[in-house]
């Protein structure tokens, strides 16, 4: 997957060789869009929310939950045929984190 400079805007920019490192190994068109649905919203949280820890932080949390429930090595082996589980545990994440 091609990743543009104009994607990488919303990534501080420390962050953006890994992001889009991360984003063109990604193969699987579903999968990257539920990665990049992570990213945006860990940034949004990150950007409204003082937060004691890093964005970057709280989307390892997400794909660690993914990884364990789904018996991941690596986020980047997530199918799309996982994406729709992967969803649900990231809105249930999502939820969880608003309290």
């Amino acid at each position: 997957m091609q990743v543009t400079e104009e994607q990488l805007k919303v990534f501080p920019e420390e962050d953006r060789p890994w992001v889009r490192k991360a984003l063109t190994n990604q193969r699987n068109p579903k999968a990257v869009a539920l990665k990049q649905e992570i990213h945006d919203w860990a940034h949004e949280k990150y950007e409204k929310h003082e937060l004691p820890f890093r964005w970057v932080d709280l989307v390892a949390a997400v794909h660690t939950v993914i990884k364990l429930r789904l018996n991941l090595k690596n986020i980047l082996t997530l199918t799309d045929e996982q994406v729709p589980e992967a969803r649900k545990l990231f809105e249930k994440f999502k939820a969880d984190f608003d309290i």
